[in-house]
């Protein structure tokens, strides 16, 4: 076998396991909670709804923007894993971009794709890339700009295009501003004054028309409000060392091996790719709220590194037994990790397909947005405990009352409805009923006391629809009809009467349907 071929199987071999590893982690793995305020955005934006005016966000909108077609077009929950796919994607070419910057310094290209296969195997970088987060694409484009400033000497237009492009990365995730304030002092300490300033112009350039766009959009107002004061002002903060330790634990080979080769850059010869991973880092110490993601761009740097470090010691790795030792030690490591840390999503898609099932039309209510293909209930689609803490809680409580006493929709009883305000929990707790057959899902109930049935009782019907009646004990009049135990009977607004003949106890009523509009 000529090196020629042995290079492209090798090339296939790192192809093949990039999309196996993909197929896997898009397909199955658990979804981020952020994937269903992304997703739901998208869709509102491409069916007409303002973003800050109509539907609630804390983010720029661009990449809801861009996204949203393929969210309307798909027109069903599973459009999400597109987007998955989407995201994996604009990773793999990230990936590119780090196999063509190591280039330069003389690493072959397979060892910074094995690199690349390796850092996206590890689970808490994996994951994120396999998510609907505009945190993806965002990288991608500080990829493409590394690249771009280390292809060739920055001149003035270089730089303006690195401006564009750094601008475009903050507008697809805020959080990206520290990567790119670092990047562009790379570009000045290479470039000069007059590029630092075209890529400042450039930059603002991209920023005023956003702006723009929201001014037609006539959101300028609560785009300040939401996007710009909020996240200025956001409580909720925690330290990075929990997911810096995580990191340590989960890839300490490769963060290893980047030491030797960052110390081989030179502060003022490669000074992007030192930026870089300044900024990186800034990224994850500085930002509030130091998720995984957050660590995407100093962990695409850190491959870079890394394949430099081992391209420097060939020698070792030109040894075949060598080689295959430290790739299956690899493989042994992360995939030990993965099956202490792997969940999937059957439980969602299960839970997701019963709904869509039984309520196809209409919102539904919970903290996560999981149903995020349809008209959210109220302004807030979503709600965490970040938000909650720069919202009033009475105000809200209210708001969100009043719109569950309008709709009456089905209840995702998760981890988010658990913390909202008492007065919330209170009425759910008196209005709804734990449903029987889907898992987690409160559905409008009313319970009839027992006192009440011998002479007959009247009970107020919120919403028209399919109502299950069960109780315990001998026969039952509703409307003066008889019914049987677990039937579901046909209910309209209003009040009902509803009458036992002997002894009846635990009569409950539960929504199984609404009616279509």
């Amino acid at each position: 076998m000529t090196v020629t071929w042995a290079r492209r199987i090798a090339a296939g071999l790192l192809i093949a396991a990039w999309l196996v590893l993909g197929a896997v982690l898009v397909g199955w793995h658990a979804f981020d909670d952020d994937e269903f305020q992304h997703a739901h955005l998208a869709w509102a934006i491409a069916h007409g709804q303002v973003p800050y005016r109509d539907v609630f966000e804390h983010h720029l909108v661009l990449y809801h923007v861009l996204i949203g077609p393929v969210a309307a077009w798909c027109g069903n929950p599973a459009a999400v894993f597109v987007l998955r796919a989407v995201s994996w994607l604009c990773g793999g070419i990230a990936g590119l971009f780090a196999v063509r910057v190591a280039r330069r310094y003389g690493v072959d290209p397979l060892i910074t794709g094995l690199v690349a296969v390796v850092m996206a195997a590890v689970p808490m970088i994996g994951f994120k890339l396999a998510e609907a987060r505009p945190a993806v694409p965002a990288l991608l484009c500080c990829a493409f700009a590394i690249d771009y400033a280390t292809r060739a000497a920055i001149n003035w237009r270089r730089a303006a295009v690195l401006g564009a492009v750094l601008g475009t990365a903050i507008l697809l995730s805020q959080k990206m501003v520290y990567l790119a304030i670092a990047l562009g002092a790379g570009v000045t300490l290479t470039g000069g004054l007059a590029a630092a300033i075209a890529c400042l112009l450039s930059a603002m350039t991209v920023g005023g028309l956003y702006l723009a766009a929201m001014a037609g959009w006539g959101c300028l107002a609560p785009f300040w409000e939401f996007a710009v004061m909020m996240n200025l002002h956001w409580k909720r903060s925690f330290s990075a060392s929990l997911y810096v330790n995580e990191w340590f634990r989960s890839a300490p080979l490769l963060l290893a091996a980047a030491i030797p080769g960052l110390a081989h850059l030179h502060w003022r010869r490669d000074a992007v790719l030192v930026s870089a991973v300044v900024g990186g880092a800034a990224m994850v110490v500085l930002v509030p709220v130091p998720f995984r993601q957050a660590f995407l761009p100093l962990a695409w740097v850190v491959v870079v590194c890394a394949a430099i470090a081992i391209a420097q010691s060939q020698a070792l790795w030109r040894s075949p037994a060598v080689a295959a030792t430290a790739v299956l030690a690899a493989c042994a490591a992360l995939g030990l990790q993965h099956q202490a840390q792997w969940q999937t999503n059957a439980s969602d898609r299960a839970q997701l397909a019963a709904i869509t099932e039984r309520f196809p039309v209409g919102p539904v209510f919970d903290g996560r947005g999981l149903v995020w293909n349809r008209e959210a209930l109220g302004f807030y689609p979503i709600m965490h405990e970040g938000i909650a803490l720069m919202l009033d809680a009475d105000r809200y409580a209210a708001a969100t009352i009043a719109e569950l006493e309008a709709a009456w929709p089905p209840v995702i009883a998760d981890y988010r409805v658990a913390k909202m305000p008492a007065a919330v929990q209170s009425f759910l707790a008196d209005r709804y009923r734990v449903d029987g057959a889907i898992d987690g899902l409160l559905v409008p109930g009313v319970v009839v006391p027992r006192s009440q049935l011998r002479r007959g009782t009247v009970v107020t019907i919120p919403v028209a629809g399919a109502w299950r009646i069960e109780w315990t004990g001998g026969p039952l009049l509703v409307d003066d009809e008889v019914v049987r135990e677990s039937s579901v009977v046909a209910l309209t607004v209003g009040e009902h009467r509803i009458r036992a003949q002997g002894f009846v106890r635990d009569v409950v009523l539960r929504l199984e349907h609404i009616d279509a509009p």
